[in-house]
C-alpha cells in the first residue's frame, strides 16, 4: 500500500504494509482495599514500574489500556510488591525464571 507509511522489510528485500489492530482492554484487580498504590506493568510497556497507575474502584483497582492484538504478559505492583493476578489462571514463564500472567487481545 503506497499510502501506508507503516511498513516492514520482508524476506525478499521488499516491504510489506503493516496494519495495527488495537482495542480497549480493562485490567481489574479485585480486593486490596488498604493498598496505597497499584501499578500495572507488562510486556506492553517494557515492564515500566511507573507508567500505568491503576485507579481505586468499588471492588478493587482498574485501568483501561489501548493494546495491540496478540499475547501480553503482565503483573501488578501492589505497594511495591510484584504479584500475579489471582483471578487469571493463564500463566507463563518468561525464560528468566519469572512467572507472568497472560492477556490475549483478539
Amino acid at each position: 500500500d503506497p499510502d501506508n507509511k507503516k511498513k516492514t522489510l520482508n524476506e525478499f528485500g521488499g516491504y510489506n504494509s503493516v496494519v495495527e489492530v488495537k482495542k480497549w482492554v480493562t485490567f481489574k484487580l479485585e480486593g486490596y482495599p488498604n493498598a496505597e498504590e497499584v501499578i500495572l506493568t507488562g510486556s506492553f510497556n517494557n515492564w515500566n514500574e511507573n507508567s500505568y497507575q491503576m485507579q481505586k474502584s468499588e471492588n478493587g483497582w482498574k485501568i483501561q489500556l489501548y493494546l495491540a492484538g496478540g499475547k501480553h504478559h503482565y503483573k501488578y505492583i501492589i505497594d511495591g510488591d510484584w504479584t500475579i493476578d489471582p483471578e487469571n489462571p493463564v500463566l507463563e514463564y518468561d525464560g528468566r525464571g519469572n512467572i507472568n500472567c497472560v492477556k490475549m487481545v483478539k
